[in-house]
């Protein structure tokens, strides 16, 4: 192998690990002394010269702490997977962080941060408070924090432990130096923040394994909570869980500040689509009262209805039973046509004395989807208009008939000639009164069916032209044209060349 690839292959993946990195100050406050002294001329130091004391005080994260530096957690924030055997961990971009403040003057690598996990049995929940409101409670114990007090109207986030699970999953003194650690990682190949430009980072991690589900019971919820230690060096030092809760004697619960949280999830065995879906109980989605219910009642219950409230029309209000569409079970109307309104598929229950609205209600549900589905509402716009006006049509075609009839007689009949024929485009440029008339060109209603002196007239205008077209297409018999005009009194006989 070249030496070059060779030294590239040795980079990757190299992981240095180092039990702490030491700050070159730790957060407190300090003084500085500034002086001369001369060696060799003792006169000048018979002079008096005064010295110089300067003070200064180096702070640290105290009750909050910036996003930017949480790097990654594990498990990851709202994961599931079989974490029962793994610690979780959470990587800091500080590689100090951990050891900024002092916990103890005789043991420098024990961290002033650790990281407690909770599982969702143990009940502890993450709230949000100013630190003046977080250090007030009579029954809580309140950590009193080193170096300078925060200001009151600082943001904090904090948690209540109970005081016999807090002296229980509280690391012990011996324990802390173990729970953090220094990882040094080449960066070039790893994926990180572009911010991020030092490959040092610290690693706090929890004292407590993730607690597995009983077989047959879903996944286990996790938070997990990194935490300040500060203030509470001489608890850690006990070992002895007695005298933790001596210590803590009056208190029910023990208050910490939390700089960040996460959860996770356990599972008992693979989580996979296989596992989900053979893990359902097949039956009808319902309400689980109806185990404790009699009859009728229970019945109802048992098939996947529910009590809602009820507004009616007029303004009264009761409680009804309804169900979803999408809930299996025998339909109640098996053979019905579909309603005009949703209240004509309401339906009562005689035995109980209470409206079913599951029909009801579907048939609203399908009206506010057809009238949301835009391509829908105008086809069934245009269908209804199609529907009109055909009606409109037949009832127009039925008057014209009967005027007709009542103009040409026993005569009109014998041609064969009907309302039909006046459709033809022929027609139509030559009794638009006609048709007008009897409400065929009036889309909003019928004018009546006598015809006007005006309409045979227009017949009589236009009786030259047609018998000149009808006979030069012609040379036999009558047209239908000719027979219509010979039926209404227009001409007399025509006799053809």
């Amino acid at each position: 192998m070249p030496k070059e690839i060779e030294n590239k292959v040795e980079l990757f993946g190299v992981l240095k690990l180092a039990p702490m990195a030491k700050p070159v100050l730790t957060a407190g406050s300090y003084e500085i002394e500034v002086g001369q002294k001369f060696t060799e001329v003792s006169e000048l130091n018979q002079a008096g010269l005064s010295k110089t004391i300067r003070r200064f005080t180096v702070e640290a994260e105290q009750v909050n702490m910036a996003t930017h530096q949480i790097y990654s957690v594990y498990p990851p924030d709202t994961s599931a997977g079989k974490f029962m055997g793994t610690l979780p961990h959470v990587i800091l971009n500080r590689r100090t962080l951990p050891w900024e403040r002092t916990m103890y003057e005789d043991t420098p690598s024990a961290p002033w941060l650790a990281l407690l996990v909770f599982s969702e049995d143990e009940a502890i929940q993450l709230r949000d408070l100013k630190y003046g409101e977080a250090i007030k409670g009579n029954d809580v114990h309140i950590p009193k924090l080193s170096g300078s007090k925060p200001d009151d109207k600082t943001d904090c986030r904090i948690i209540d432990v109970p005081v016999d699970l807090f002296v229980q999953i509280l690391p012990t003194k011996e324990d802390l130096p173990y729970l953090a650690h220094v990882r040094d990682v080449d960066l070039d190949y790893k994926v990180t923040d572009s911010n991020v430009k030092d490959g040092g980072f610290a690693c706090v991690i929890s004292n407590r394994y993730p607690k597995a589900p009983e077989p047959g019971f879903p996944n286990v919820e996790h938070t997990a909570v990194l935490v300040s230690l500060d203030g509470f060096a001489d608890i850690i030092d006990d070992k002895n869980i007695d005298k933790r809760k001596e210590k803590l004697k009056d208190k029910t619960h023990v208050r910490m500040f939390v700089f960040t949280a996460w959860t996770f999830f356990c599972e008992g065995q693979d989580y996979n689509f296989s596992t989900v879906a053979n893990g359902l109980e097949v039956d009808v989605l319902r309400h689980n009262s109806f185990k404790t219910l009699n009859d009728p009642l229970a019945k109802i219950l048992e098939k996947g209805y529910y009590p809602m409230n009820h507004n009616f029309r007029e303004g009264s209000g009761s409680v009804s039973f309804y169900r979803s569409p999408l809930a299996p079970g025998k339909p109640i109307f098996e053979n019905k046509d579909f309603g005009h309104y949703a209240d004509e598929l309401l339906l009562f229950d005689e035995e109980i004395g209470m409206y079913n609205v599951s029909y009801s209600a579907a048939w609203q549900l399908g009206r506010l989807l057809s009238m949301q589905n835009e391509s829908l509402a105008k086809d069934i716009l245009a269908w209804r208009i199609a529907g009109k006006q055909a009606a409109a049509k037949k009832q127009n075609i039925q008057i014209l008939n009967k005027a007709l009839g009542s103009l040409a007689g026993e005569h009109l009949k014998e041609t064969g000639i009907n309302a039909e024929t006046l459709e033809e485009d022929k027609w139509r440029n030559m009794v638009p009164d006609l048709k007008g008339s009897v409400g065929l060109m009036d889309s909003i209603g019928m004018k009546g069916a006598n015809l006007p002196k005006k309409v045979v007239e227009k017949l009589t205008n236009n009786v030259k032209e047609l018998l000149q077209e009808e006979l030069d297409r012609n040379t036999s018999g009558k047209s239908q044209q000719l027979r219509l005009l010979e039926a209404f009194g227009v001409i007399g006989e025509i006799n053809h060349v």
